[in-house]
């Protein structure tokens, strides 16, 4: 694993992504604590790991080319029924502005191709950033949160590799 190469800005933005959709912030007054079961399950994957200010989990894998991939995985979680839902996300690429419109088709294109998980954008101080998010049980065991961890990664870092040809996120 080599160190983040990201800006503090760049950092702090990807950690707010990682905090988790906005339908689950503003009834929360207190912070976030760290999840254990995220933590058992990298112990058990032997994945090193560090902590975001929002307490989520952020791994950070070399792959082929030596080329780079963060991975947030959420501390917080969310109800849907009596299921409890933990999302995994990663980010591919970050544009000034709003996402064209041919990006963004391409983006919703690709989705269809998309077994788990999908594309989605988030602004952010007028950077819009494009990342690839699973949705999984938070109770979900280790080899499962594996599975979700690589088809964030892999999906992410080759989009990154497509769209920029740079190795930022």
């Amino acid at each position: 694993m080599s160190a983040p190469r990201l800006s503090r800005v760049a950092a702090f933005a990807l950690a707010v992504l990682a905090g988790g959709t906005v339908a689950a912030s503003a009834a929360q007054d207190a912070p976030v604590k760290a999840d254990p079961r995220v933590k058992a399950a990298l112990v058990a994957l032997k994945y090193k790991f560090t902590l975001t200010s929002s307490n989520n989990y952020q791994v950070e894998f070399t792959l082929k080319d030596k080329r780079t991939q963060a991975v947030f995985i959420n501390s917080a979680t969310e109800k849907f029924g009596k299921l409890e839902i933990r999302e995994v996300t990663s980010t591919a690429y970050k544009v000034q502005g709003a996402l064209s419109a041919a990006d963004a088709n391409r983006l919703l294109l690709d989705n269809d191709k998309r077994k788990w998980g999908g594309w989605r954008t988030v602004e952010e101080e007028g950077t819009t950033y494009v990342l690839y998010a699973v949705q999984l049980p938070a109770t979900a065991d280790a080899a499962t949160l594996d599975n979700a961890i690589d088809a964030v990664m892999y999906t992410a870092d080759d989009m990154e590799k497509e769209i920029t040809k740079a190795d930022e996120f």
